[in-house]
């Protein structure tokens, strides 16, 4: 059950970062993240989804991510969302599949129209399964995101 839910959650993510036609207000953009890469889609001023990879060693997450934007501050932009993820991790002890959810806040400053640093910070459930023991672990921490993000621009404004 929870992995078509997980599954379900990505295929709704590359649906809406992949096969959404470009609207007058919208934007694409590619982001570098620590560790990790990022394709976002603006649906209009306010929303903006953004699918996500990152890797590490002896770990991979995927997943998409949405965002709500507040009124920009000047070159700013203050934003909270949720991300949910599928990631399969392996150590010396233990392999196997999770998922995590995230609700999140942060801010992007634009160092020029079409680059963006970003910050945001929340909290993550995170749900882990080892695959030859069957047994699971899960629990909450706090999960900060660094990424740089070059927009395509999308149309006039």
């Amino acid at each position: 059950m929870k992995r078509m839910a997980v599954m379900s959650l990505l295929l709704m993510g590359i649906v809406c970062c992949l096969a959404m036609p470009v609207q007058a207000q919208s934007q694409w953009g590619i982001n570098v993240n620590y560790p990790g890469l990022g394709i976002k889609y603006g649906l209009n001023k306010k929303v903006v989804v953004e699918l996500k990879v990152q890797f590490g060693k002896d770990v991979f997450v995927i997943g998409p991510r949405f965002y709500y934007s507040l009124s920009p501050w000047g070159k700013t932009i203050v934003y909270g969302g949720v991300e949910g993820d599928y990631l399969t991790f392996e150590s010396e002890i233990s392999k196997g599949p999770g998922f995590v959810f995230l609700g999140f806040a942060g801010l992007e400053y634009f160092v020029s129209p079409n680059v963006g640093l970003s910050v945001d910070f929340g909290p993550a459930y995170v749900n882990l399964k080892d695959k030859e023991t069957k047994e699971k672990e899960s629990g909450v921490d706090l999960v900060v995101n660094i990424g740089l993000t070059y927009y395509f621009k999308g149309g006039e404004k």
